[in-house]
């Protein structure tokens, strides 16, 4: 390999590990950034419906009493896709009202119900989903009950198009790859042919024994100059060697 081409592939090399290391990062950003939304748009969704849970026990309502609660929790399901259900419950377990009407009245988990005992809310993660809750009090700051919502962490539909995206801007970066080596290997190539350029004009000088032309330029004097150096220098070397042989001959 010439080093020409040697060092338009390490060049190349250099481009494609950057605009992967940037790739990486841009998903990883991306997916952070994700994250940190939902989980925002989730804690503001939960703490929306402890504070309607409130006003309507500042008014005096029970819970069993906050029938407008249920059209509350619809609205809200139907406004964000990934929540798959919402529920609300009682301090002794029962389900009271929620998203999926055939459950109500039924009991809920055990889980839910031993977070009761924390003031903060509470999530509890798995592979395909993850529950959020927390706990609205009576007067007396005792659990009254809570709220808990199951929001979907994957959609089939959602993959398929995050893939399709990943797979666009795979396919623009190396767009952009093949474009920026093609320009640095034009660069490249333009600016070695430039700085290689007075060496190239000087050659002959020194291969040949060519005379000085008029507009000769310093490089072009100096190889002239180092041309008859090397022409006197062989020029000496062949007269001594010459001696050495006629002293040979004479011994």
């Amino acid at each position: 390999m010439s080093p020409r081409s040697h060092l338009l592939a390490i060049v190349l090399g250099c481009v494609l590990s950057l605009l992967a290391i940037n790739q990486v990062l841009l998903l990883w950003a991306t997916k952070t950034l994700d994250q940190e939304v939902a989980s925002q748009r989730d804690l503001y969704l939960l703490q929306s419906l402890h504070t309607a849970v409130d006003n309507y026990s500042t008014i005096g309502l029970d819970l069993e009493q906050m029938d407008a609660l249920q059209r509350l929790i619809e609205r809200e399901r139907s406004s964000f896709a990934e929540v798959l259900a919402i529920d609300i419950f009682s301090a002794n377990g029962t389900l009271l009202y929620s998203t999926d009407p055939h459950t109500r009245g039924s009991r809920v988990p055990n889980a839910w119900l031993e977070h009761l005992a924390q003031k903060d809310a509470w999530h509890i993660d798995s592979p395909s989903q993850r529950q959020m809750g927390i706990r609205f009090e009576n007067d007396l700051g005792q659990a009254a009950g809570g709220i808990a919502l199951t929001i979907a962490t994957t959609s089939p539909s959602k993959v398929l198009d995050q893939w399709k995206r990943i797979g666009q801007q795979i396919m623009a970066w190396l767009l952009v790859a093949i474009l920026a080596c093609t320009a640095a290997g034009l660069g490249i190539f333009w600016g070695l042919r430039h700085l290689l350029r007075p060496f190239a004009r000087i050659s002959p000088l020194l291969q040949q024994d060519r005379p000085l032309s008029m507009g000769a330029d310093p490089l072009e004097k100096a190889a002239h100059h180092t041309r008859l150096s090397w022409a006197e220098q062989t020029r000496q070397n062949q007269e001594r060697l010459r001696q050495l042989q006629e002293i040979d001959h004479a011994g």
